[in-house]
């Protein structure tokens, strides 16, 4: 991924500070310098002797170096302490299916996608695999203002069309895309969990219907949120219908040797339709008992 080259390449040196944070500055030789400054849109702060300072784009300690350079016209070896109280150039928007969606800050460029993920909680219960990850630098909204030239309103779970284009889909239960959690996060991205979709229970089963997709649900899952198989169902070969772009895909399972541990179960996928069939050799016994049940009712119901 070249994106992921390009960061690397980059370094593990600390952000630069940005448009929006809040830096509060104490200089022991000079009260009135002290103080809290929120950096403008376009990256200054006014400063007491100074003027006005382009600060933004410098790291924390280049932002010291340079504030003490600048000062030395005015005092005798002058100290500056720096400490950034609010970080709004270093946000992340983490949406979708995960237990906090919202925006947070990065704590260093050693942060990852996953670190990110985890700060938002974590993967929902009805996560899909799938990770919808806009880029900062792929980012066609720009400003003065906000994370990596963004407006803060662009850190939202709506891309627009062109950002929703240059978004990069990943399935993490993929080995070969797995590695994508551990690229470095840049202020600016959004992160987008999918929500896995629906399923269809049909047949033989106590109560057929529509069933969310939790993460790694599987077959035999999908049939118990169902109600599970009844008597008659034929449980050995259960189908499931799945269409894709080439059209539709028919797919078996035995879940009596799912259950015992003699074949692997199938993942679920949204727009699945698992069809629970009827047992021609359990069909009629199935009917007697039904016929016999509904009888013992109507005995009991008549009954003085």
């Amino acid at each position: 991924m070249r994106i992921w080259q390009a960061r690397e390449a980059g370094g593990g040196g600390d952000f630069a500070l940005g448009p929006g944070d809040l830096i509060s500055i104490n200089c022991p030789d000079d009260d009135e310098f002290n103080n809290q400054y929120r950096i403008s849109g376009n990256g200054t702060i006014t400063l007491p002797l100074l003027g006005e300072v382009k600060i933004a784009g410098l790291t924390q300690q280049q932002a010291v170096t340079s504030l003490q350079q600048q000062l030395k016209h005015y005092l005798r070896q002058p100290q500056i302490n720096l400490l950034v109280t609010e970080y709004h150039s270093r946000e992340v928007g983490v949406f979708g299916a995960v237990a906090k969606p919202g925006v947070y800050n990065l704590s260093g460029p050693n942060d990852t996608i996953q670190d990110m993920i985890s700060l938002a909680g974590g993967f929902a219960v009805d996560a899909s695999p799938r990770v919808q990850f806009r880029p900062a630098e792929l980012a066609t909204q720009r400003s003065d203002k906000g994370v990596g030239g963004l407006s803060p309103g662009v850190l939202t779970p709506t891309l627009s069309m062109d950002d929703a284009q240059n978004a990069i889909m990943v399935d993490v239960d993929d080995k070969s895309e797995r590695n994508f959690l551990g690229m470095p996060a840049h202020p600016g991205d959004i992160i987008n969990v999918a929500a896995d979709g629906q399923v269809l229970v049909d047949g033989w089963v106590s109560k057929p219907g529509s069933y969310p997709i939790s993460r790694d649900l599987k077959v035999l899952g999908a049939i118990a949120a169902a109600g599970g198989a009844l008597y008659p169902a034929k449980t050995d070969k259960i189908k499931i219908i799945r269409k894709d772009n080439e059209g539709a895909q028919v797919l078996y399972v035995d879940i009596d040797k799912v259950q015992s541990g003699d074949a692997t179960d199938i993942a679920v996928e949204d727009g699945d339709v698992i069809e629970v069939p009827v047992s021609a050799a359990k069909i009629v016994p199935y009917g007697v008992y039904q016929t016999a049940l509904q009888l013992f009712r109507a005995g009991a119901y008549v009954a003085p």
